[in-house]
């Protein structure tokens, strides 16, 4: 299996979601929340220069001034600096309007822990713009253990269902693995969200649909 899903994408399917065709059969999806296996993170940042605001108590801060604080802060995390590197196409971009105000930089790593730490900090001036993560495809293995586990929760869903309306399922008509997204095109909104809550994790949902029969 070579696709993923985004868990908070999916919240709706968690309902037990009925298609009945003259109370013959129920339709549900199933759910296995797996953990992702990092594969390699890039990350854009970018560095802008900070106005002085006596008001606020803020200092002004030169463009270089920023990235120097930047790179004590990788170093205080225990991040090497040697994945950090400028960004040419946008530099060149920022050259023509925003030189000397902007500079993009773009760090890369395999490492999961590292890549936490880096999008943690809260360097003032450094902002990250966008983020690309390569994630591990799973084994036949994992596969099929993450069908099973997903089936099994569909089941669930479809006894409770029957249940309300005074049956029993029958035998599975159908079961099949649904609604991915590409593998390495990690949706960059849930990081933002869930790093702001302080619950990021990379995981995805692994879902089945599954029908079964009724039967008295």
């Amino acid at each position: 299996m070579k696709y993923f899903f985004v868990s908070i994408q999916i919240v709706f399917l968690l309902m037990a979601t009925a298609v009945s065709a003259q109370n013959t059969q129920v339709q549900v999806y199933g759910v296995h929340q797996a953990e992702a296996q990092l594969e390699k993170a890039i990350i854009f940042i970018q560095l802008s220069t900070i106005e002085a605001s006596p008001y606020n108590g803020i200092e002004g801060q030169k463009l270089d001034e920023v990235e120097a604080n930047f790179r004590k802060d990788l170093q205080s995390a225990g991040i090497s600096e040697k994945q950090l590197k400028e960004n040419p196409i946008l530099n060149m971009r920022n050259s023509y309007g925003s030189y000397g105000y902007q500079k993009s930089l773009v760090f890369e790593t395999s490492s999961e822990k590292e890549f936490k730490q880096l999008i943690q900090l809260n360097t003032m001036g450094v902002s990250f713009q966008d983020f690309k993560l390569q994630i591990k495809d799973i084994s036949n293995a994992e596969e099929a253990e993450f069908f099973t586990k997903a089936l099994a929760d569909a089941k669930e869903l479809a006894e409770k269902i029957a249940k309300q309306q005074q049956q029993k399922i029958g035998d599975l008509i159908q079961a099949e693995v649904v609604t991915y997204i590409n593998k390495d095109d990690w949706d960059y909104t849930f990081i933002e969200q869930s790093t702001n809550t302080g619950n990021f994790e990379l995981k995805y949902d692994y879902i089945v649909k599954a029908a079964y029969s009724f039967k008295q």
